[in-house]
């Protein structure tokens, strides 16, 4: 920011100020102090909607892709579904950590999973519910339901089946079977194989056979039309 001076002052809490979360929309806005209070503001108009209250104080916040609120009291996590547009009555889910003081909390993306970093190393706590649903691009229809899958799996087998087999006379698949075992066995006994013999029966050398014929009967023409001419030559002599 290029502003020497805060654009917006809200005062949010008597106490100091522990920890601050924006969800992903930017219209609501989480802050947490020593008081042990959650407070969400509404950022259009910058006025508080609603507030939680904690026996401790919170040292971090976190909100989901859908919308869920995380907070690590001390040594407990707290998580409100729906709390951002409404007020919970009650924690969604909440974690206690025995001996263990909670640093910080965060929401992985496109996963159901919040990951709590505390005094003793690292935790991994499930949540459903809280990403955003990672769907695969390969599938047409991710979202499909169960009797959508059914009526796909129905179809793509009748694609796969001959419209012949398709009947409800069990008898007639035998049938049909029997009736193409003998067609193939006609075409087998119609079959006569072809035996090539080896350098005659080139396409090429067809054309040579055509065209040496064809230079024969011209050099014929050409000795019968000299032989007229001769002897027309010496009838006409006195």
């Amino acid at each position: 920011p290029n502003q020497s001076k805060p654009l917006v002052r809200v005062l949010c809490h008597r106490g100091l100020v522990s920890a601050v979360a924006v969800d992903q929309s930017g219209n609501y806005m989480s802050t947490a102090g020593l008081d042990g209070l959650v407070r969400v503001w509404g950022l259009r108009m910058y006025t508080r909607l609603h507030q939680y209250r904690t026996s401790q104080s919170v040292s971090s916040l976190s909100i989901s892709q859908r919308g869920l609120l995380a907070a690590g009291c001390t040594t407990d996590v707290k998580i409100w579904q729906n709390g951002l547009s409404q007020r919970s009555s009650s924690p969604y889910m909440q974690h206690h950590f025995t001996g263990q003081h909670i640093a910080d909390v965060k929401f992985c993306p496109f996963e159901d999973v919040l990951g709590v970093g505390h005094s003793q190393g690292f935790a991994s706590l499930l949540i459903p519910g809280a990403g955003e649903a990672n769907f695969d691009a390969l599938e047409v229809n991710p979202y499909q339901t169960k009797k959508q899958k059914r009526e796909k799996e129905v179809k793509q087998l009748l694609e796969k089946i001959p419209s012949e087999l398709i009947t409800l006379d069990s008898h007639a698949i035998d049938h049909h079977g029997a009736v193409i075992g003998e067609e193939k066995e006609s075409k087998d006994a119609k079959f006569q194989p072809r035996y090539r013999t080896k350098g005659r029966s080139g396409s090429a050398r067809k054309q040579d056979r055509k065209e040496a014929m064809k230079d024969q009967k011209r050099r014929e023409v050409i000795r019968q039309s000299l032989g007229s001419s001769k002897e027309s030559g010496l009838h006409s002599r006195p």
